[in-house]
């Protein structure tokens, strides 16, 4: 159960506002299909693997000696995030409801979250992929459960979506795997990969028949008549990442959970087309160089331990 719990706590972290509107689905997977899923599954669970076997501090693990460095990095990469989410947020209140507000809201929700008690957050944030993927499947099924899943054809943008997103979701779960074994962090990444996959297949077949629309997944839950309850999954997953973003980025108490979220929202009213264009590419940059370096420093300290075992022999 805890291996599960694990990993609903990554998925969730990782599904945000975007991925629940179903917009990022159509852009990265509506291509790929299946196998485009799959592909970002795989991605995941290497990326969360890597970072489960650098321990609860993996940012002091990645770069012995300058840990202060990837520590600056990962604060500058949570501070894009969150301006992009509460970005999101604002955008998506005005395309939801005609009204402006949506990244006040979501900045004190997520700043809630990420201060309350460690089992609250856990359990929220798991409680968050049962909640999105049944609403997918009854939305699928009210609107004639359509199984095909798009073309299969040749993509990066699968790899790369993951590759963008899987920093603060696995420097999440590398908290709460520290004290599991190689082998259970291996079944952890394995059920990551499994339920990644099935997640985004579930979301995929959600948008199919409102691909051109700007929000496919709440268009379709509002032929449904489940509008209302993909819309709360939508700000849960919205809040859920931010706060995620912030216990990674914001470990230390005090002032700079507070400080980070205010430059964020501050930040965020540049516009989501800006950021976009302008703060997504290095935010890819920034958690694929780090996801690298993990996955380097993972092998390191695996062969390690293996090299001192052939040399007593």
């Amino acid at each position: 159960m805890k291996y599960i719990c694990v990993c609903f706590i990554f998925i969730g972290t990782l599904m945000g506002a975007g991925f629940v509107s179903g917009r990022e689905c159509v852009v990265f997977f509506a291509d790929t299909g299946f196998w485009g899923a799959l592909t970002a599954g795989v991605v995941s669970a290497l990326g969360a693997l890597a970072f489960m076997s650098l321990g609860s501090n993996a940012e002091n693990n990645l770069l012995p000696g300058r840990a202060y460095v990837i520590k600056s990095v990962i604060t500058l990469q949570t501070a894009l995030f969150l301006t992009a989410s509460f970005a999101l947020g604002e955008a998506l209140g005005q395309n939801l409801f005609g009204a402006t507000g949506g990244g006040i809201i979501t900045a004190p929700a997520s700043l809630v979250l990420s201060k309350s008690p460690e089992k609250v957050f856990k359990y929220v944030t798991a409680a968050t992929v049962p909640f999105a993927a049944a609403l997918a499947i009854a939305v699928s099924v009210k609107n004639g459960w359509k199984t095909d899943m798009g073309s299969v054809t040749f993509s990066v943008l699968p790899a790369g979506y993951a590759a963008m997103n899987v920093l603060i979701p696995a420097m999440t779960v590398s908290r709460y795997a520290d004290r599991f074994s190689f082998w259970g962090k291996c079944f952890t990444a394995l059920l990551i990969a499994l339920f990644t996959t099935l997640v985004i297949c579930l979301f995929l077949l959600a948008v199919r028949g409102a691909e051109d629309k700007m929000l496919p997944a709440v268009e379709n839950a509002s032929a449904a008549g489940l509008k209302i309850p993909m819309v709360a999954a939508l700000a849960l997953g919205s809040v859920t990442s931010a706060a995620a973003a912030l216990k990674t980025g914001c470990k230390k108490s005090g002032m700079r959970p507070f400080v980070t979220t205010a430059a964020a929202l501050t930040a965020s009213s540049l516009g989501l087309k800006f950021i976009v264009g302008c703060l997504y590419p290095v935010m890819s940059l920034i958690a694929l160089a780090l996801l690298i370096l993990a996955v380097v420093r993972a092998v390191i300290n695996f062969k390690s331990p293996c090299k001192k075992e052939c040399d007593l022999i």
